[in-house]
């Protein structure tokens, strides 16, 4: 739609769909101050209230309605009519199911006998009741004067997260680069613009004030040293772990659990003796009696010394006896039957 042709006065455009990628697209580019006709006053329409991700700059007014209702059309729409003098064009884009059909009708989807891709859209139409075809049969109906168009596009590729056929921009983009294609814009020749500048604008103030050329160079020392450090630290650290093999480190381990072995065996020894070796603790030992074998306990005192057992001797008592027999860490007790003897100097 557009006003007449006066001075000062812009075109108007009504979108039908804006939140789709094409409707998108549309608005965006009527937008541009570069845009043929422009300037251009905006507005976008669709069913659903404005999602949020939806760029208000594009438009000048959002309308919510549903195009398929007249009385919600009428209602929606007439606070811009005095904002039209007539209409000049109409574009009318339908899509897929030009060449397919009904694809969302179940009542029609199992008789369905779409075209042969590839699709060309002077394809003429299918035996099936189309929405697009009624739409297309609306805008020729109209008077020679209202000029209008059909796009009839299968697939639309750009860039949208709520649809999927976004990631055929992608295999796009990737088949151009894989066919050899030319860059139009190099990212670092602006990197290389900008480090320029700030070679040319330090020439010129070390030119004009020798202090701030010292200070220049001595931050520049300041800076190679600091990345010589880093330099040497990091080979440091690369030597360092090429030294170490997973067979040496292996070696560490079991020398490290032999140490601790050995050192819980002379804890271990340490505590014996410190049980068996003290003056002023009993010993309890067991007898075996003739009649029950039971045993019964006889208290005798560790502070016995080898004058008083030399070579091993008989403890006073009755058949069963016990006997104290000297050695290098001390004396050690045993229990023998009646006729048993023990001693250096004894026999059976």
């Amino acid at each position: 739609m557009e006003q007449e042709k006066e001075p000062n006065i812009t075109n108007v455009a009504l979108i039908v769909g804006v939140t789709g990628m094409a409707g998108l697209s549309l608005a965006e580019a009527l937008k541009s101050p570069t845009a043929l006709g422009s300037p251009w006053q905006v507005y976008g329409t669709a069913r659903r209230p404005k999602p949020t991700w939806f760029p208000s700059s594009i438009v000048d007014e959002y309308i919510t309605f549903d195009a398929t209702n007249s009385h919600d059309t009428h209602d929606k729409l007439a606070h811009i009519a005095n904002k039209v003098t007539h209409l000049s064009h109409i574009t009318l884009q339908t899509g897929t199911q030009h060449y397919m059909g009904p694809i969302r009708d179940p009542t029609h989807l199992a008789q369905l006998i779409p075209h042969e891709p590839p699709f060309f859209e002077d394809s003429p139409r299918l035996p099936y009741p189309n929405f697009y075809y009624a739409l297309e049969d609306l805008v020729a109906s109209y008077p020679p004067s209202l000029t209008y168009s059909v796009h009839r596009a299968c697939i639309i590729i750009g860039a949208s997260s709520r649809n999927v056929y976004n990631s055929l921009l992608t295999l796009a983009v990737d088949y151009v680069v894989e066919s050899s294609a030319m860059r139009n814009y190099e990212t670092w020749r602006e990197e290389d613009e900008v480090a320029e500048t700030k070679k040319r604008k330090r020439e010129t103030e070390e030119m004009a004030d020798a202090m701030k050329a010292l200070e220049n160079k001595a931050s520049d020392s300041k800076r190679e040293m600091e990345i010589n450090a880093v330099l040497s630290e990091m080979q440091s650290m690369k030597s360092r772990s090429a030294c170490v093999s997973v067979d040496s480190m292996l070696e560490v381990l079991k020398r490290q659990e032999k140490e601790k072995k050995e050192l819980e065996e002379e804890e271990d020894e340490a505590l014996v003796k410190s049980i068996f070796h003290n003056s002023k603790q009993d010993c309890v030992v067991k007898r075996i009696h003739d009649d029950d074998l039971e045993w019964k306990k006889v208290s005798l005192m560790t502070s016995l010394n080898k004058k008083e057992n030399p070579g091993g001797k008989l403890a006073h008592g009755e058949a069963n006896r016990v006997v104290f027999k000297p050695s290098t860490s001390g004396y050690r007790i045993s229990i023998v039957k009646k006729s048993s003897f023990v001693g250096s100097n004894s026999k059976k």
